[in-house]
C-alpha cells in the first residue's frame, strides 16, 4: 500500500449502463462484457461472479466469500466509530487531502471495554473493517465526498469490497453515554407509562444534550398527533390487563391489541451511505 501522504483524493467517475446500475470507479477499471459495464474489483481484468450485477446475492456473496482471507473476515464482523478529517485540527494527522482522520488512539478501557482507534486508512487496508459508524453531523456534500475517499482506499485492496457507512441518529444530536441516553430513556417511559409528552422546550433542550429533569409541562399523548409516527400506544391507554405483557415489550416495537398482546419484535434501521 502507498505511503498515506502520497495518497490524493479522486472524484469518483461514474459509467452508465442502459439497464442495470451506475458503475462508479477511481482506482479500479470498468469491464465491458455483452455491452454491459462492471467495476473490476479484484483488477485481474477478468468478470468474476461477485463483480457481476446480473446474478443473485447469493452466488455473488459465495464467489467472494472464497476469495476472502481469514482477517478479511474477521474485519466484517467488526464495527467501528470513524471520524472525519475535516474536524481534525492537526491536518498532519488527516489523508486524502485532508478528508480522512487518521488519529490514533490507544487506551486500555472506557465504557464499552476497550476501544482503540487506528487511523482510517489501517482501519480499512490491514485490520480490513468495512463497517463504520459516523457520530457526527456534517453536510450533504461533505458527507459524500468522505464516503467517497474511505471507498477509494478501500477499492486498493485486492477484492475491492466497498465500505458501508451507518449512523445513529440519537448520538448526532444529543452526544453519546449514558448521560445522553438516561434523559432520552426518562422521556420513552413517560410516554409509555404515563401517557406524557415533552414539552416543545423539553424536546428541544432533549435534543442538545442539555436536558436532565423535564423542563416545562409535559401534554397529554392524546393531546398530540402520533398516530402518523407509528409509535406504540401508552400504557395508561391501555386495559389493566394488557399492560404488564406490554411493558415486558418495552424497547422492542410491539404492535399492542387491546384484546390480547401480540410477540414483539425489532426493527433496526440504519442509514446507508454509498459512494
Amino acid at each position: 500500500m502507498r505511503n498515506r501522504a502520497e495518497l490524493r483524493y479522486i472524484a469518483p467517475i461514474f459509467t452508465e449502463n442502459g439497464e442495470g446500475p451506475t458503475i462508479g470507479t477511481t482506482v479500479k477499471s470498468v469491464i465491458e462484457v455483452d455491452g454491459k459495464f462492471f467495476k473490476d474489483s479484484n483488477g485481474n481484468g477478468t468478470l468474476e461472479p461477485y463483480e457481476d450485477w446480473r446474478l443473485d446475492s447469493r452466488t455473488r456473496a459465495e464467489d467472494l466469500v472464497a476469495r476472502m482471507s481469514i482477517d478479511e473476515k474477521i474485519g466484517l464482523m467488526v464495527i467501528n466509530s470513524r471520524g472525519m478529517g475535516i474536524h481534525v485540527k492537526d491536518k498532519a494527522e488527516t489523508s486524502m487531502d485532508g478528508l480522512l482522520d487518521e488519529t490514533t488512539d490507544m487506551v486500555d478501557q472506557s465504557t464499552f471495554g476497550p476501544v482503540s482507534k487506528y487511523g482510517t486508512i489501517d482501519t480499512i487496508q490491514k485490520l480490513h473493517l468495512r463497517h463504520l459508524l459516523l457520530r457526527e453531523n456534517p453536510s450533504p456534500a461533505d458527507l459524500a465526498q468522505w464516503v467517497n475517499a474511505m471507498n477509494q482506499v478501500a477499492e486498493m485492496t485486492p477484492n475491492g469490497i466497498p465500505v458501508l457507512v451507518c449512523s445513529n441518529s440519537r448520538n448526532e444530536n444529543a452526544g453519546f453515554g449514558a448521560t445522553a441516553a438516561a434523559p432520552i430513556a426518562r422521556r420513552v417511559f413517560d410516554y409509555l407509562i404515563h401517557g406524557q409528552w415533552p414539552s416543545d422546550d423539553d424536546m428541544q433542550a432533549t435534543q442538545e444534550g442539555r436536558s436532565v429533569a423535564p423542563i416545562g409541562t409535559p401534554r397529554r399523548a392524546d393531546d398530540v398527533p402520533l398516530t402518523e409516527l407509528g409509535l406504540p400506544a401508552p400504557l395508561a391507554a391501555l386495559p389493566t390487563g394488557v399492560q404488564t405483557t406490554a411493558l415486558a415489550t418495552v424497547g422492542t416495537t410491539p404492535t399492542i391489541a387491546a384484546t390480547a398482546p401480540t410477540t414483539p419484535t425489532t426493527s433496526t434501521k440504519p442509514v446507508r451511505a454509498t459512494p
